[in-house]
Parts: C-alpha cells; sequence; structure tokens
C-alpha cells in the first residue's frame, strides 16, 4: 500500500505530461470557452499570442487577437457554433505557423470550447522556399542555356524533361516507355539501356546541331531506381574549335608565304638599290626611273608581306610584345618628323597636338608602327592644303592618341568596315592613289588589342576624321 502511494505520488499528472511534450514540440496549444475567454495556454511559441505562458489566460480572444482580424475572423467562425473548423497560415515574428481552431459542441449544439493548435513551420517553410527558388532557377537555367535534363523511371517510362533542344514535342512523351520516346535516337536508347543496367555512358548526336549527352543510373540501396541524363549542345564550341583551327592553318600558311617573299623581295630591293647608285653616265635617264619604279614596288611589296606577317601572327597568338614606358611626346615627335617628307610631298599641314606628360605601358616599335600607319592614312585621304594633328592626352588609365584629320571623312557603313583585312572604300576609284592594301589599319587594331589597347574612329563624311589609339597607362610601382 505504502509502495503504491509512493508510485502514485512520482508519476506525473495528464496535465503535466501534456504540459512537457506541448513545451517540447515546436507548437502553441490553447483553449477557448464559447465566449472566447482563454482557459489554456501552452508551448514554446507562445510568442504567437504574445504573451508568455499562462499570462493570456482569463483574457478574451478578441482582446488579444484585436489587431489581428484574419485570426479573429477565423475564430469568430469557430466560435460560431455550425462545426466549422477554420485554418490560417500566420506569420509572427518573423517565424511561421498553420493553425487551427476546432470547436467542441454541447449536446444542443452549441459552443462548449474552442481548441486552438498552432504548429511553428518556418523551417519547412523555408525548405519549401528554398526548393521553389532552386527549382526555379534551374528551369531557367535550362530554359535559357543550350541543355536539357531527362529522367526515366524504374519502369522504363520518360518521367521528367526539360530542354528544348530534346525536341519541340518533348513534353507530350511524357509517360511513355523509352522505346517509344527515343526511337528517333537510337544512341539513346542503348544507352538508357545500359544506364539501367547500372553503367555510365555518353554519346554524340550529330545532325544539324551537335549535342553531347550523359546518361548515368540513379541508384539507392545498390539497386538502379532510374536512369538520368543531361543533354548539352556544342554546337557553337565545335564550329568555334573548326574556326580556331582554320584560322591557325590559314597564319600558318601566311606566315610560310611571307618568309618566302622576303627573301626574293629584299634581293630585288638590293640590286634596285645598287643600280641607283650607279654612276650618273652608266644608266640612262629613261633607265633610272624604271629603276626607281622597282624600288617603290619593291618596298610596297615588302610592306604589305611584313602586315601579313603581323596579322598572322597576332591571329596565331605569336606576336612578341615587349612592355616598356613610353613618353607619349618623344615618340610622337619622332614618329612625325619621319611623316613630314610625306606630308610635304601632298601639300599638307602636320601639326603637333598638346602631348600627355603620363608615360605609356607599350611596345615602343609597335606603337611606332601603330602612329605611322595612323598617320600616313590620315595624310593619304587629306587633300591638298588640308591639315593632320596628332595629340595625346590622360584618360582615367588610360592614355589616348588622336590621329585628326579634315579629309573626306568616312560614312557611319565603312566606319566599322575600314578595320576589316584587305576593306576598300567604295567611293574611292580603283585607279586612285588613295587606295592601299586594306591592311594597315586592322594590323594596327590588332597591334593595340595585343597591347591592351584599341584603335576607334569618328569621322563625318566632308568633315575629315579621328583616329583614337587607346593604350594603359604606365602605373609606377610604388616603393
Amino acid at each position: 500500500m505504502l509502495a503504491e502511494r509512493k508510485r502514485s505520488r512520482r508519476a506525473p499528472g495528464l496535465s503535466d505530461l501534456l504540459r512537457a511534450v506541448v513545451n517540447t514540440l515546436p507548437v502553441v496549444v490553447y483553449a477557448l470557452d464559447g465566449d472566447g475567454t482563454i482557459l489554456l495556454s501552452e508551448g514554446r511559441g507562445l510568442e504567437a499570442m504574445r504573451s508568455a505562458p499562462g499570462e493570456s489566460v482569463g483574457r478574451n480572444i478578441r482582446e488579444v487577437f484585436k489587431d489581428e482580424p484574419e485570426s479573429l475572423n477565423h475564430i469568430e467562425l469557430a466560435l460560431a457554433g455550425d462545426g466549422h473548423n477554420a485554418q490560417l497560415q500566420l506569420q509572427r515574428n518573423g517565424r511561421d505557423y498553420h493553425v487551427w481552431y476546432v470547436p467542441s459542441l454541447n449536446p444542443d449544439g452549441s459552443v462548449r470550447m474552442v481548441t486552438g493548435l498552432a504548429l511553428d513551420v518556418t523551417e519547412a517553410a523555408e525548405s519549401r522556399r528554398q526548393l521553389r527558388d532552386l527549382t526555379y532557377w534551374l528551369d531557367r537555367l535550362v530554359d535559357t542555356l543550350p541543355i536539357a535534363i531527362f529522367a526515366v523511371d524504374r519502369e522504363g517510362r520518360l518521367s521528367m524533361a526539360r530542354g528544348s533542344i530534346l525536341g519541340a514535342d518533348i513534353s507530350e512523351r511524357i509517360g511513355r516507355l523509352v522505346e517509344e520516346t527515343y526511337d528517333y535516337i537510337p544512341q539513346g536508347l542503348d544507352a538508357v539501356r545500359r544506364a539501367q543496367a547500372g553503367e555510365d555512358c555518353t554519346f554524340t548526336v550529330s545532325n544539324d546541331r551537335e549535342v553531347d549527352f550523359a546518361v548515368g543510373p540513379i541508384i539507392e540501396d545498390g539497386d538502379v531506381q532510374g536512369v538520368i541524363g543531361v543533354a548539352i549542345d556544342v554546337t557553337e564550341q565545335v564550329r568555334a574549335a573548326a574556326a580556331r583551327t582554320e584560322a591557325e592553318r590559314q597564319a600558318r600558311f601566311l606566315a610560310l608565304m611571307s618568309h618566302e617573299l622576303r627573301t626574293p623581295l629584299n634581293s630585288i630591293l638590293g640590286f634596285s638599290q645598287l643600280l641607283a647608285n650607279q654612276e650618273p653616265d652608266q644608266l640612262t635617264r629613261r633607265q633610272l626611273r624604271y629603276v626607281s619604279h622597282i624600288k617603290d614596288s619593291g618596298e610596297h611589296l615588302l610592306t604589305v608581306v611584313n602586315d601579313l606577317l603581323d596579322i598572322s601572327r597576332v591571329r596565331a597568338g605569336q606576336l612578341r610584345v615587349d612592355f616598356l614606358p613610353v613618353s607619349p611626346a618623344a615618340l610622337v615627335g619622332d614618329v612625325l618628323d619621319q611623316m613630314s617628307v610625306q606630308a610635304r610631298a601632298e601639300e599638307v599641314e602636320l601639326v603637333r597636338g598638346r602631348q600627355a606628360r603620363t608615360q605609356v605601358n607599350a611596345d615602343r616599335g609597335r606603337l611606332r608602327q601603330i602612329l605611322l600607319n595612323l598617320i600616313s592614312n590620315a595624310i593619304k585621304f587629306t587633300p591638298a592644303g588640308g591639315r593632320v594633328e596628332v595629340r595625346s592626352l590622360r584618360a582615367g588609365d588610360e592614355v589616348r592618341f588622336h590621329v585628326s584629320d579634315n579629309g573626306i571623312g568616312l560614312s557611319p557603313a565603312d566606319q566599322e568596315l575600314v578595320f576589316r583585312e584587305f576593306y576598300q572604300v567604295p567611293d574611292v576609284p580603283a585607279t586612285s592613289p588613295l587606295r592601299g592594301t586594306g591592311l594597315g589599319l586592322p594590323l594596327s587594331r590588332e597591334l593595340a588589342r595585343a597591347m591592351g589597347g584599341d584603335v576607334t574612329v569618328q569621322s563625318r563624311i566632308g568633315e575629315g576624321s579621328t583616329f583614337i589609339l587607346s593604350l594603359p597607362a604606365h602605373q609606377p610601382q610604388e616603393d
């Protein structure tokens, strides 16, 4: 008898057990009488009722939730006595709750009590949000990128497929056996069957597009539960690789051709120079004129060959660039001295504008080559009596060289086309001395980009052009 009394004292009451369970789980439990007075409130999520444990007991729910019309509306439905079970979603202090209000009725149909249960579903809601966001971005990726994803269940039916590269009717094939789904891709059937046997495999389909497939098994507890596959459209990569290979082949051909041409050209120029230096009475005036033509044509052809060789080196990634700090003022002065003879011959005024004091980070020889091309081009397209000005300035982290003329100008369409190899401005007659080889400007841009810069143009028909060479400014290292 004594032992039973001791056991009875040690055993907690039913309410104690419920309270312990409620305060362990992420729930709030409360009860209301038929008038809405709170009879019970327990749970570690009681901040949902804006009170500490026990403090809301005896208060009317309409007072506690007076600022929450949505909650009160559902509670009033439960208190109305029609047996209505109300549910709603709530947010309190950054937490998500799923709430139920369940009425208990007297024999006469009146409400004896309403039991409320609020379940904290924040973690579950956050997981659902994360899953929804992940699914959204995966859908965006699949719809935007040239990829597709598909799955086959353990019965061999297509259970999921996303991506237009699988075909416009792929959604209509969901639920069909893979033999019916991939009957137009024999490699796909074989790959799925191998994956069903537990093997990873890849294959490529080449029609009008090039598509790589990777297919593998979904394994759980050692058993194959299905098949997952990814398809990637690699057409552009394949074409780019082919274009790169072709460009490298052409670059090697140009380099070989240029090398083979330079040897005889150097001989022609050497002997023409030798003939031009003969005693005056050894060659007639006509013969000297012919020798001069040979020399000029040879030098022009050598310039073309050298430009071709430089372009081929740039395209093949074999151009050597030695970066050093270069003074714009000093270099522009040297280049203008060299171009003064051509300017006088064309009756064009050559002007040295204001120069940047900041040094430029560049290969001096290549920078000189670009300026010579730009200035020579400006002189060529400026009529007699015109003007060509060369200036440089600092602009942020760059130094910009401006070569401006008041010549014939370029149309908007020609302003980008002039940077293509061998392009000739269409308005210039084929016999005009203004027509060059079409290599100077493309080579200048390639050389500038190889040094981390660029060449652009601003122009108007009849008003002239300004070619702008932009290169990184030299940044002195701090001690």
